[in-house]
């Protein structure tokens, strides 16, 4: 890995971030011709090799840990490109 690599994440405590997308990776623009599912598994794969929690932990958001309050999620679609629609979480 040489290059820039740009997470979406959202902060749910101090030192802890939960990954919810990729939009480069390894400086190639992955997000328009990949679908979401993809990017996840990228996410999960990277995280697993390259991250190290020491002082900041990058969890992917399917991984939290249960308890977790979030204000709510992003959906996706299957069409390489397409952009999350953020869903609130009901209270």
């Amino acid at each position: 890995m040489c290059c820039d690599t740009i997470f979406r994440v959202v902060k749910v405590s101090p030192h802890v971030f939960a990954v919810q997308d990729v939009w480069v990776l390894n400086g190639d623009h992955v997000h328009p011709r990949s679908t979401y599912p993809q990017r996840s598994e990228w996410i999960r794969e990277l995280l697993g090799l390259f991250h190290s929690p020491d002082l900041v932990a990058l969890v992917p958001l399917s991984e939290l840990p249960v308890g977790t309050i979030i204000r709510g999620t992003e959906a996706y679609d299957d069409i390489p490109g397409s952009l999350g629609v953020f869903l609130p979480d009901k209270e």
